[in-house]
C-alpha cells in the first residue's frame, strides 16, 4: 500500500528488454572449444605434464575440516631437503615450491616426502643443450624420448580424497586418557626453543667444574 501524497508508480520498465537479456546457447561450442585449447596446450608442453607442477598434499585449517585432505601451493623446503634436491632444482623439474608453508607433524612430512619420491621414480629429465646427458639427474637423450609416454597424475598418486576410507576408529586407553597432550606438545616446543640456551649453559657449567678440578 502506497503511503502519503507521492506520485503513483508507474514505470515503464519493458523498453527494449531486448538488450537486458542474456542467453547461453553458445555453451556446447565453448565447451568444444576449451577442449579443444586443453589438447592443443597438452601437445605444447609435451613432454611436461599438461597439469603442471606436482603439489603436496595438506590438511585445510579448523576443526571441522582438518579430517580431510586437499593439494596444497607447495613443498616445503624441509621436505625437499629431506629427499635431496635443492628449492631452485625441483622447481626446475616440476615440483612446486611453498616458502611460507612448515611441517607442524612427523606424518605431513613423511607423506609429501613419499609423494616426491614417487613423482621423481617415474621422473624423465632431458638435457638442457644437446649434450651428453647426466644420469644422475636421471636425463636421458632427446631420441630416446619416443619411448616414453606422459602419465597421468592419478597413475602416479591414487586419489587423495580416498583418504577417510583408511582411517581406523578404536578406543582410547585409559593411559592415553590420563596424558595431557597439550601439556606434552607445550614441553617439545620449549624445548626446541632453548634448546640453544641449555646448551650453552652446560657447556658453561662444563668448564667451570674443569676449571676448579685443575685448581
Amino acid at each position: 500500500m502506497v503511503k502519503h501524497n507521492n506520485v503513483i508508480p508507474n514505470g515503464h520498465f519493458h523498453k527494449n528488454w531486448e538488450r537486458f537479456v542474456k542467453t547461453w546457447f553458445h555453451q556446447a561450442p565453448q565447451k568444444k572449444a576449451r577442449r579443444i585449447a586443453r589438447k592443443e596446450k597438452a601437445r605444447k608442453l609435451f613432454p611436461r605434464p599438461a597439469k603442471g607442477s606436482i603439489r603436496p598434499l595438506v590438511r585445510p585449517p579448523t576443526i571441522k575440516y582438518n579430517n580431510r585432505l586437499r593439494l596444497g601451493k607447495g613443498f616445503t623446503i624441509e621436505e625437499i631437503k629431506t629427499v635431496g634436491l635443492n628449492p631452485r632444482y625441483a622447481r626446475s623439474v616440476g615440483i612446486s615450491v611453498d616458502y611460507r608453508r612448515r611441517n607442524k607433524s612427523e606424518e605431513s612430512l613423511k607423506l609429501n616426502v613419499g609423494r616426491i619420491h614417487s613423482y621423481l621414480s617415474k621422473l624423465v629429465v632431458l638435457p638442457l643443450k644437446n649434450t651428453v646427458p647426466n644420469k644422475k639427474k636421471n636425463e636421458i637423450s632427446r631420441k630416446s624420448l619416443r619411448k616414453f609416454k606422459r602419465i597421468k597424475f592419478g597413475k602416479i598418486h591414487p586419489n587423495y580424497k580416498d583418504d577417510k576410507k583408511q582411517v581406523e576408529f578404536r578406543k582410547i586407553t585409559p593411559t592415553e586418557r590420563r596424558s595431557a597432550v597439550w601439556r606434552i606438545i607445550k614441553t617439545g616446543r620449549k624445548d626446541e626453543r632453548f634448546i640453544g640456551k641449555r646448551k650453552k649453559r652446560a657447556e658453561k657449567l662444563k668448564l667451570k667444574k674443569e676449571t676448579t678440578a685443575k685448581k
